[in-house]
C-alpha cells in the first residue's frame, strides 16, 4: 500500500514538472528557438530550432549544410535566445516597424517598451530632439498586443479594484504604467488561463 502510494506521488510529481516546463511562464528553462505561433510561446515549445541571430527587424536561421544564414521569411510570433524572450509586431505609432521587441518581463501581461526620439523644428530655425516612449503588454491568455495609455489602464486594473484605486492616485500616471503592469501580474495569477485553454 505504501509502496502504491509512493509511485503514484512520484508520477505526480513528475506530471507537475512537466506541465510546469510545458508554460512558459512557469517553465524552470526556457526552450532556445523561434515561435511561428503564440501557442508555441506559451507551451514553451519553438518549432524552429538550431543556432539563429536576432536584429531589430530580423531572424536569420542557420543552414547547417551552407554554414551560412538564411532570414526567415515566414511570419513568426517571436522567438526566445538565452533566456530573453522577443516579440515581433507592427505598431502603426512606431514610423520603424514592424520590429523584434524585447518582453521585459511576462506574466498576466508581458511588459514591453520603445524608445525614440522625434526631431522637430522651432521657430527662429534650429530643431530640438523631444524622447518619446512608448509602452506596450502582450496578452498572455491570447498572444494580442495592446498600446499602454490611462484608459488601457484602467480597463486592465478594472479587475483590482484596490490597485485601480491606488493608480487613480498617482499624479503622474504616465510614469507608472510599468509599475502598475508588474503589481497586476503578482497580485492576480488567477486570472492566468492554463495552457490547455489558450486559443492560438
Amino acid at each position: 500500500m505504501l509502496r502504491t502510494f509512493i509511485a503514484l506521488f512520484v508520477f505526480a510529481s513528475r506530471v507537475a514538472a512537466q506541465n510546469n516546463e510545458q508554460d512558459i511562464l512557469t517553465a524552470v528553462q526556457k526552450a532556445n528557438g523561434i515561435y511561428r505561433t503564440y501557442q508555441e510561446f506559451r507551451t514553451n515549445s519553438p518549432s524552429l530550432t538550431g543556432k539563429f541571430k536576432i536584429t531589430r527587424k530580423k531572424i536569420s536561421l542557420l543552414d547547417n549544410q551552407s554554414g551560412t544564414y538564411e532570414s526567415i521569411k515566414e511570419p513568426v510570433w517571436g522567438a526566445c535566445l538565452n533566456d530573453t524572450i522577443y516579440y515581433f509586431q507592427d505598431h502603426h505609432e512606431i514610423a520603424q516597424s514592424p520590429n523584434f521587441y524585447k518582453l521585459k518581463f511576462i506574466g498576466r501581461y508581458c511588459f514591453y517598451e520603445y524608445h525614440s526620439v522625434l526631431v522637430k523644428s522651432i521657430p527662429g530655425g534650429g530643431y530640438v530632439d523631444i524622447p518619446r516612449n512608448f509602452e506596450f503588454v502582450v496578452n498572455v491568455n491570447n498572444g494580442k498586443s495592446y498600446t499602454l495609455d490611462k484608459k488601457m489602464m484602467r480597463l486592465i486594473l478594472s479587475k483590482d479594484t484596490a490597485l485601480l484605486a491606488e493608480f487613480e492616485n498617482e499624479s503622474s500616471k504616465i510614469e507608472t504604467f510599468e509599475k502598475y503592469i508588474r503589481r497586476f501580474n503578482e497580485r492576480n495569477p488567477q486570472d492566468i488561463k492554463p495552457t490547455t485553454e489558450i486559443i492560438d
